[in-house]
């Protein structure tokens, strides 16, 4: 019976991915996103679900061109969705610079 499921490396590349985002988005959204302020919670919320797209579409579209297919291929670079993820870990990169930079005249809990 389980000779039968024989997947290849894409699609269980593929199956994986989807996973991780099924079970990490709602947990992130519950667990972190819901905690902040509500500016940063419109940024943050944002942000996951435009992730969350570019990864679905990315998974599902089945482009009809090589140069369609490298724009929403999950494991090429300088593409729709590495350069998001790289504007994403930025931004994340500036708030930590900008909260460390303002925390230092008050007092750390």
């Amino acid at each position: 019976m389980l000779d039968s499921i024989v997947l290849s490396a894409s699609e269980l590349t593929r199956l994986l991915i989807a996973l991780q985002y099924i079970t990490l988005c709602p947990l992130l959204w519950l667990w972190l996103v819901r905690r902040l302020p509500h500016a940063i919670r419109l940024l943050a919320g944002g942000a996951l679900a435009l992730q969350a797209f570019l990864v679905v579409m990315g998974l599902l579209y089945e482009p009809p061109s090589a140069f369609e297919r490298w724009l929403v291929h999950l494991d090429s670079e300088w593409n729709i969705p590495s350069i998001f993820g790289s504007t994403q870990l930025a931004l994340v990169g500036f708030a930590a610079l900008l909260n460390g930079w303002l925390a230092r005249w008050r007092r750390a809990w």
